[in-house]
């Protein structure tokens, strides 16, 4: 985990969450000191420290005037989304201070360097920070993340654009797959083997060392 200074955001609230932003702010600062997040639409939605996805959920239905039949399916989605997140190595930590004193931190899990954009809006607009506050946290994630080898683009559903996977020396192909799928709400399925060959033969084309570290234990499909 590497800390970095925290940064001190100046200005009030940001206003661009509407009723979500106004009922994140209303909670107490001890509940934002571990967040987790994730993208509705357009919105975001926030599940805090001790904190039930039902209790979140109704929150954020009330806030947005979401029907009581989406609201299961949106619990749904979510608590999946928690637990695949749960499983994700934490591979950055950075502490923010903001305007009202509030201590937070932004982790930056497996799977979130691929798209350090969305991963610091989320952030901004559950935390109920300014959105000036975005571009100088994706500038504080890239200066403190390691150096990325290569990219491999990964073609996503439409309305998608294309993203890039950034791959570390030392990245283990099967882990980074995994979370970058899991991140983005996609199926392992066939794309999960063929991504991880794809980043295999990167790696040894650049001479780079290839980890093996639990490639099998997907019925025996990865490999050499």
């Amino acid at each position: 985990v590497v800390r970095g200074a925290a940064p001190d955001w100046a200005g009030g609230r940001g206003e661009t969450g509407g009723g979500a932003a106004q009922a994140n702010a209303r909670r107490p600062p001890r509940r934002t000191a571990a967040l987790r997040s994730l993208p509705s639409g357009a919105k975001t939605m926030a599940v805090y420290e001790n904190e039930t996805v039902g209790d979140a959920a109704a929150v954020f239905c009330q806030a947005w005037n979401v029907p009581k039949e989406g609201k299961l399916t949106l619990m749904q989605k979510v608590s999946k989304r928690l637990k695949k997140r749960a499983k994700q190595r934490e591979i950055l930590s950075i502490p923010v201070t903001a305007a009202d004193g509030r201590k937070l931190s932004l982790r930056i899990m497996q799977g979130d360097q691929h798209n350090i954009f969305d991963a610091a809006r989320n952030f901004v607009n559950a935390m109920v920070l300014p959105e000036t506050a975005i571009s100088q946290l994706v500038q504080a994630v890239e200066t403190r993340l390691p150096k990325f080898a290569f990219n491999v683009p990964v073609t996503m559903p439409e309305p998608q654009p294309p993203l890039n996977m950034r791959v570390q020396e030392g990245d283990d192909p099967f882990e980074i797959s995994v979370a970058f799928l899991a991140q983005n709400d996609l199926d392992e399925g066939e794309m999960l083997p063929k991504m991880v060959r794809v980043i295999q033969g990167k790696m040894r084309q650049l001479g780079m060392p290839v980890y093996m570290n639990h490639f099998l234990t997907r019925n025996a499909i990865i490999g050499d």
